[in-house]
């Protein structure tokens, strides 16, 4: 008889509350936030400064400029890389200043100087603390301001984790041809890079 109301007793007990084991208990909370659901990273180390000399004139000269050209040495120079839990769009444009010259007045067409690879960037200047710049509309410029350069899904679930995109710097002389440019002329250019949150 003591087998079974043993086995009664475990019985009665197994079906007790959580409570009726123990009079004190707990809890631990935390919250997850995501302060930011894309990270993107610009290389920009191998665009190097280009400084235009007679070599270079004299080469122009012979086979003539018209359109895009080269930077530099035909080489990539910037990568983009997005690792992202979202869907995303990037988005880009250029800026330039000077002491020398007028821009972007000097300029036949703003929007025809600079490229990479063949997405032709808009004269835009997006102003941000840090950067790269996650993209907010506004106070920064609306989309249409800008030149998309590609679209992606979420990236953190499938190895390698990121989309890296790596474009070749061009810009247009023949752009130039409206002003009087003289010997010390230069300017200082900056591309930007936006990303996009799609999803929202």
């Amino acid at each position: 008889m003591r087998k079974y109301i043993l086995i009664a007793v475990i019985a009665v007990v197994a079906l007790l509350p959580v409570a009726a084991w123990a009079d004190t208990g707990g809890t631990a909370e935390a919250t997850l936030t995501f302060d930011a659901v894309i990270n993107m990273i610009v290389d920009g180390s191998a665009w190097l400064d280009l400084t235009i000399d007679q070599p270079m004139i004299a080469e122009w000269a012979l086979a003539g400029l018209t359109g895009p050209i080269d930077w530099d040495d035909g080489g990539d120079d910037v990568t983009v890389t997005v690792q992202s839990f979202t869907a995303f769009a990037v988005y880009s444009s250029y800026f330039a200043t000077s002491t020398t010259l007028t821009l972007p007045g000097d300029l036949g067409d703003q929007d025809a100087f600079l490229y990479l690879d063949s997405f032709a960037l808009q004269w835009e200047q997006v102003t941000a603390s840090t950067g790269p710049f996650d993209y907010a509309s506004p106070p920064m410029p609306g989309t249409g301001d800008l030149t998309k350069l590609w679209e992606g899904g979420a990236t953190m679930w499938t190895s390698p984790y990121e989309e890296e995109r790596s474009y070749n710097v061009q810009w247009d002389p023949t752009q130039l041809s409206g002003g009087d440019l003289n010997a010390g002329d230069g300017m200082d250019v900056t591309i930007y890079f936006v990303v996009t949150d799609t999803s929202t």
